[in-house]
């Protein structure tokens, strides 16, 4: 499969780069078929293939139909249908044309669109509260922090991020950046991957770049990706080869701080996660899920081990975590896929979504995975 193509021109002022399927050409038809039985929750397949010991001392349950154990001993559907293992999904929001990120706050979820933020409590039925950003573009990424939404805002070929209540109210903590899309938030600080590289601000003194403190330098890019655990950054560059890089977030570029490799000559990391056990980035051109755990100097205790092989056909994009299960885009075949935070023993991976169109992005809340379908111009939530 073809390097992921970079770019930094036109509409895309504020954009580091270009990932999405309608400009790297359409995805891969689904290839799915072939895998081995999954060893999710150590159960059987939903193809009915033969049960692991653990399935055969409990779970006697139709795997494939029982909306209470779907896919996995256990796994509920939460009211909704089960079907070949995989759980019905459920209609967030249908129309979205120009879908881009998605972020999960405390009980709502957030998206945005060429030209608009909306944002709607996940058990409600109608559109929701939409916070409307008139002519101005916004950059396809989004995250939430301590229950407010950041996202690149576009406006007259300079940047901003702005931050928005849950009920719409609007703050803007951090603004004249250089070319960037990518957003990270902790408790205190602020980062943003631009064409210049990494930039924070103290969240409650953002403004102008003399406010700004430059953390990763620009050759330290591109970004298909950046995700913040604990004390350190972490990001992944899209090229092929390319790699996976950290730094701590009180680092300096200015003082002379570099970003340490984690992982290079990967193919193609497109998505990047961390969680307790280390971090965690997909190689959109080989189909791998890989991980390794961080020494105190950022590099890997051990070697990369693969949590999924995977193939090109898969094409995996974005990935998440929640410490338990790691969950990933599958851009080629068209699904959601989750293993256990440890890996798949070599066993297929749990079919978490099924029969998307062009699925971009992901957010995790406590039971749901909440998906960003912009091909379909769709927001789905199904069971975890």
């Amino acid at each position: 499969m073809a390097a992921i193509a970079l770019f930094v021109s036109g509409v895309a002022a504020c954009s580091i780069f270009a990932l999405d399927d309608d400009l790297i050409g359409d995805p891969l038809v689904d290839a799915g078929a072939g895998d081995a039985p999954s060893v999710d929750d150590a159960t059987s397949s939903p193809d009915g293939a033969t049960p692991s010991a653990d399935a055969a001392e409990g779970c006697q349950a139709d795997l494939a139909s029982d909306p209470a154990n779907c896919g996995a001993c256990g796994r509920s559907c939460a009211g909704a249908a089960c079907s070949g293992g995989v759980c019905e999904s459920t209609v967030v929001a249908t129309g979205q044309t120009g879908l881009g990120g998605v972020a999960v706050g405390s009980g709502v979820v957030g998206w945005t669109t060429g030209t608009e933020l909306r944002i709607r409590p996940l058990a409600d039925g109608g559109t929701g509260v939409l916070v409307n950003v008139g002519n101005d573009v916004l950059a396809p990424e989004l995250t939430v922090a301590e229950g407010f939404f950041y996202v690149t805002r576009i406006s007259g070929g300079s940047c901003s991020i702005d931050r928005y209540s849950p009920v719409g109210a609007f703050s803007r903590p951090m603004y004249d950046l250089f070319p960037g899309t990518i957003v990270q938030v902790d408790g205190a600080m602020t980062f943003a991957a631009t064409t210049r590289g990494v930039r924070a601000c103290d969240n409650g003194q953002c403004g102008g770049q003399d406010t700004q403190r430059l953390v990763v330098l620009d050759g330290d890019g591109p970004f298909t990706d950046l995700t913040s655990f604990g004390p350190r950054l972490v990001w992944a560059t899209g090229t092929n080869p390319g790699s996976v890089r950290t730094v701590l977030k009180s680092a300096s570029a200015d003082a002379g701080v570099r970003a340490t490799d984690v992982a290079t000559g990967q193919a193609s990391p497109k998505g990047v996660a961390m969680d307790a056990n280390g971090v965690v980035w997909t190689a959109y051109d080989s189909g791998q899920v890989l991980r390794c755990a961080l020494n105190a100097a950022g590099t890997c205790a051990s070697p990369p081990t693969t949590l999924h092989g995977g193939s090109a056909a898969d094409a995996p994009g974005r990935v998440v975590s929640d410490g338990t299960f790691v969950y990933w885009i599958a851009e080629g075949t068209k699904r959601v896929l989750r293993c256990p935070a440890l890996g798949c023993a070599g066993r297929a991976p749990l079919v978490v979504m099924s029969g998307l169109e062009q699925p971009r992005r992901l957010a995790l809340d406590g039971s749901r995975v909440i998906v960003a379908d912009w091909g379909a111009a769709k927001v789905l939530a199904a069971p975890k």
